[in-house]
């Protein structure tokens, strides 16, 4: 058992050069009063404070480096340093809707960026999503930098709209899929954005239940993509249902619709034995891996988790398991010493789901979501952050997805890289931010690269598709050097075995210097940029034994003793 378990270890560590996670554009979140957390590479997400005040929604957006750009909540607009933007006032989404907003990258842009926004339904006020669905465009070049919103803002899509709103890169990994849902319909309507801008003409999916006008809760609940874009699921809160569906990323088409009930009566059990009660689901998210959905419901506080596997609705239904969603207190006290509510779950990119209590000061998070059952590891989360209500940011699934860029330690300074656009971009190639190496790009789509030293660089992978719209990609990776493998005995007897003195990996180190010396401290080889082409071949050295000296750069120095047989 500890053979395989080190087995298991070195394994990883093989794989995996680097730990750093693969995508950082959605690395800050800002939701509820003025709260807010941080991830960072190999270490817990901490607590920010944000200037955004608001019941649901709201999305943020960072660079590829994890250094935040901007977040709105579907009105306003706030720049990195909190403050709102000299246009960014306005916009016609709903803070209290579900998905108020979410942000997208223009296509082959560095600088623009997409704020969709979607109006949502507050009764107390009579209003119900007259304002639709639309989307204005910020300019990172603007405000010295800061960025602001150009003259295209507000620009409707339609209306009226329901809360939902989600977006996946296309099957090139260049262009977007804008998810949008129909009030009042069963029809999805999904918009291409490239970089040419937003398609006007739609993909329109008439599939699955009705968002019926017959209560405004119908419009309410999270929508999301896997982060494959495979799958499709949202929560319908007044027809207390969930669905899912498949979804192909190459057309936009939403298909096979998979409905299960949202309520389950009190005859039903679960397979452990626990009854379902099962109304207002809200929150939904998927694994990292696709295979697994996650649901809260809100008026209950509970968070349920589904097995996709068996591909249907009874199947997946028989699969449910729930767990106690409430932080810092137990089921009795909920609605007494403990008041809250269940609200958004979201994937995050270290690879687990994030959940938010209303009314709380923390995140509860699935550590495991990938494991089906109590291996998920469901964690109710230190006070880490300012209160939470029902809502947490809105990103775009292709950014929480990982191994897009997927790299490997064939040996030494030697990586390989590959991506899951490779196959599906029209063009792949590679900059791999080594222009020490004198090889630093690559056309290949499966490429090999020899780093020329041990360090942090940032992979950019570059994808071209067929209408020659380009794209980029960026991962920071950790490379580690090798040691030398240098030998403690060689056999210069001309039996072509073994006779040279052969120091493995050498090749990847062509700076050194070498210095052979023996008992007496006598110098009997020495050079510099020492070549297993030109190795040592013992010369006119008796038998015996000899100390060796091996300086690399950085001032990294091996030494130790080789015996020489005839």
């Amino acid at each position: 058992m500890k053979r395989n378990l080190i087995h298991s270890i070195l394994l990883v560590f093989f794989l995996m050069p680097g730990t750093f996670w693969a995508q950082r554009e959605a690395w800050n979140w800002q939701f509820g009063n003025q709260s807010g957390i941080r991830f960072n590479d190999n270490a817990a997400p901490v607590g920010i404070t944000s200037a955004v005040n608001t019941l649901e929604g709201t999305s943020s957006i960072s660079d590829d480096m994890g250094n935040l750009l901007f977040y709105t909540d579907g009105v306003s607009v706030w720049n990195k340093n909190n403050q709102i933007m000299p246009h960014g006032v306005g916009l016609m989404g709903l803070a209290s809707s579900t998905h108020s907003a979410l942000i997208v990258r223009k296509p082959g842009s560095q600088n623009l960026y997409y704020i969709f926004t979607a109006d949502g339904n507050a009764n107390a006020l009579n209003h119900h999503m007259e304002n639709g669905y639309r989307y204005s465009i910020v300019d990172m070049n603007l405000d010295n930098g800061l960025g602001d919103l150009t003259d295209t803002k507000n620009i409707l899509l339609y209306a009226p709209s329901t809360e939902k709103l989600a977006a996946v890169k296309q099957a090139d990994g260049v262009n977007v899929w804008l998810m949008t849902h129909e009030w009042n319909s069963s029809r999805f309507v999904a918009y291409g954005l490239t970089c040419e801008g937003l398609d006007p003409n739609p993909v329109i999916s008439n599939v699955g239940e009705s968002h019926s006008a017959d209560d405004y809760y119908n419009a309410i609940g999270q929508m999301k993509f896997s982060p494959d874009g495979s799958r499709l699921a949202l929560s319908i809160l007044g027809k207390l249902r969930v669905q899912v569906f498949d979804f192909d990323p190459a057309t936009g088409m939403v298909t096979n619709p998979i409905n299960i009930l949202a309520y389950w009566p009190d005859g039903y059990t679960q397979p452990n034995g626990g009854g379902f009660d099962f109304e207002y689901v809200y929150g939904v998210e998927f694994s990292p891996n696709g295979k697994i959905l996650y649901l809260t419901k809100i008026d209950g506080s509970q968070l349920f988790q589904y097995d996709l596997s068996p591909g249907n609705a009874g199947g997946i239904a028989a699969t449910g398991n729930y767990f106690w969603i409430m932080p810092w207190c137990d089921e009795d006290q909920v609605g007494w010493s403990c008041p809250g509510y269940a609200g958004a779950l979201q994937l995050g990119p270290d690879g687990k789901i994030y959940g938010v209590v209303n009314h709380f000061s923390g995140l509860n998070v699935i550590a495991n979501p990938n494991v089906f059952g109590e291996g998920c590891n469901y964690e109710r989360s230190p006070k880490f952050t300012n209160q939470s209500n029902y809502g947490l940011p809105t990103f775009m699934a292709s950014h929480l997805r990982h191994n897009v860029i997927q790299e490997k330690k064939e040996e030494c300074l030697m990586m390989s890289f590959t991506s899951i656009y490779s196959q599906t971009s029209t063009s792949v190639s590679w900059d791999f931010g080594d222009p020490n190496s004198g090889a630093n790009t690559s056309n290949d789509p499966n490429p090999t690269h020899i780093y020329s030293d041990s360090g942090t660089y940032t992979v950019s992978l570059i994808l071209t598709n067929a209408s020659g719209c380009t794209d980029v990609i960026k991962k920071v990776i950790r490379v580690t050097v090798c040691d030398p493998v240098i030998p403690n005995i060689f056999t210069p007897n001309g039996d072509g075995v073994n006779d040279l003195f052969t120091i493995g990996y050498m090749s990847y180190f062509p700076q050194n210097e070498l210095v052979i010396a023996n008992r007496w401290g006598n110098t009997v080889f020495s050079t510099k940029n020492y070549s297993n082409d030109a190795a040592f071949d013992g010369g006119d050295c008796a038998e015996g034994v000899y100390f060796y000296r091996l300086l690399l750069p950085q001032g990294r120095l091996f030494s130790g003793f080789v015996t020489i047989v005839r």
